[in-house]
């Protein structure tokens, strides 16, 4: 290695190696991002960037919690208990349809950070202040990021107007005896991949932890007056 080559190794920081991974995904997309191109880009041999990220999911973990500074958050206790969780999934639900390429990501691995976390944080008080915690709030969780990542993959894959012709003539083609529900229904079953359709979904969801949270209040008063 080149003394010039060296003294960027011994420079070089978490942070930078970030910058240059997010400079280069802007130039190529996610999909261009490999450890060799971004050792070039730093300047270093590829070994000297697993000085400073464990892996290449390290990385893309470190670039998507970073897009996730963006969001949108309430302050804690500043809206009702189910505003707050709405607000937060909806915020990562529109950050998600303007990076799509962080949907696959968080698909495929967790993402941990600073301000992956914050947004965590400020859905865990909304649900302790419905008297939903431990087991039952990490549950939850999952429920509400599982419905919004599954969903926002859903709408970024919709089929475009071919497909979409194709799904119609195939549903027009079922016996009406035997799929009345979707014969009602027909073009409205398929495009069910709005703004709207989240909406009412998360909450759907809502309203569920919202009646679990009120049964287990009720129990809990019944068997303190035992």
């Amino acid at each position: 290695m080149s003394v010039v080559a060296n003294s960027k190794a011994s420079e070089l920081t978490r942070e930078d190696v970030i910058d240059a991974a997010a400079e280069l995904v802007a130039e190529r997309g996610y999909r261009g991002l490999s450890m060799r191109a971004l050792a070039e880009r730093c300047g270093v041999a590829t070994m000297t960037l697993y000085r400073h990220v464990r892996t290449k999911e390290d990385l893309l973990g470190a670039l998507t919690d970073r897009v996730l500074r963006e969001l949108e958050l309430p302050a804690p206790g500043t809206l009702s208990w189910q505003e707050q969780i709405a607000t937060v999934f909806r915020s990562v639900h529109d950050l998600l349809l303007e990076h799509p390429d962080l949907v696959e990501i968080a698909a495929r691995q967790h993402v941990a950070g600073p301000a992956a976390y914050r947004g965590a944080e400020i859905v865990l008080d909304a649900l302790r202040r419905a008297g939903i915690e431990g087991e039952s709030a990490a549950s939850a969780f999952a429920a509400l990021f599982a419905f919004t990542l599954g969903f926002t993959q859903q709408q970024l894959q919709a089929s475009g107007p071919d497909g979409l012709a194709h799904q119609q003539a195939v549903l027009q083609r079922l016996p009406v005896d035997d799929f009345e529900n979707l014969t009602r229904l027909g073009g409205v079953f398929l495009l069910r991949h709005s703004d709207r359709h989240f909406d009412d979904g998360l909450d759907l969801i809502i309203r569920g932890l919202a009646s679990k949270a009120k049964t287990r209040a009720t129990k809990n008063r019944a068997e303190g007056q035992r």
